[in-house]
């Protein structure tokens, strides 16, 4: 054999099992173009350690009121790996972090299809750290510690309005033993419904409870208000 001959680049196979021909020219290319599928991104991000929890209710909220914005694919898509972690800041920066999880899971896809390419292109499997992934990876600890903070707060407040709304029950309970005319107990009655009305969402667990215990004395009320007039 011939020592310094250089050694053929390895051809790997697409995703979808396609054959990839091998170069007809002694002289490879510098990059090797792989098409890698988004379920093998998924996978490296995954091992890379950047995966989220399941998404809340607000995260959900958001990606509905997306939905007719242009596909968060289409906007990374022939993206480099340094425009997506600039991409990446910049959303960090301006927009709240309750409204980035589709874009971001779309953005981390995007850019382990490029990193595993590039691996996979390496002539030994030992690649150079990635200064690009590096900050990628810098920038995702920073979202996610920020999504963390912003449910703790969301789940705080929804201990709050449990309260809330637990104490307006109360007050409905008094209204049907009030001594105070019909007309200032109907007033009364109509401000506990707003009040009720404008208090947030309670945890989940409380909310099929809640509402029922809280229809179950808006109806004793109206009873008791029926029973007075005709009395």
């Amino acid at each position: 054999r011939q020592e310094d001959a250089p050694r053929p680049r390895r051809a790997r196979i697409r995703a979808a099992a396609e054959p990839v021909e091998a170069p007809q020219e002694e002289d490879a290319p510098e990059e090797v173009q792989v098409d890698f599928s988004d379920e093998d991104a998924a996978l490296a991000a995954r091992s890379a350690g950047l995966e989220l929890d399941e998404a809340t209710a607000e995260e959900e909220a958001a990606e509905r009121l997306a939905a007719e914005a242009p596909a968060a694919e289409d906007r990374f898509a022939g993206k480099s790996k340094e425009e997506l972690v600039a991409l990446f800041g910049k959303m960090l920066g301006e927009q709240p972090v309750q409204a980035l999880r589709r874009d971001v899971e779309a953005l981390k896809i995007a850019f382990y299809r490029l990193r595993r390419a590039e691996v996979e292109a390496e002539e030994e499997f030992s690649p150079a750290v990635d200064g690009a992934e590096v900050q990628l990876k810098e920038l995702f600890r920073e979202y996610r510690r920020r999504r963390d903070e912003f449910i703790a707060g969301l789940e705080a407040e929804k201990e709050k309005n449990l309260a809330t709304k637990l104490g307006i029950i109360e007050e409905l309970k008094e209204l049907v033993d009030s001594d105070e005319t019909l007309n200032h107990t109907f007033t009364k009655f109509r401000e506990l419904q707003q009040r009720w009305k404008e208090t947030g969402i309670v945890p989940q667990q409380h909310v099929k409870d809640l509402w029922e215990t809280y229809n179950l004395h808006v109806e004793n009320f109206y009873n008791f208000i029926k029973i007075n007039k005709e009395l």
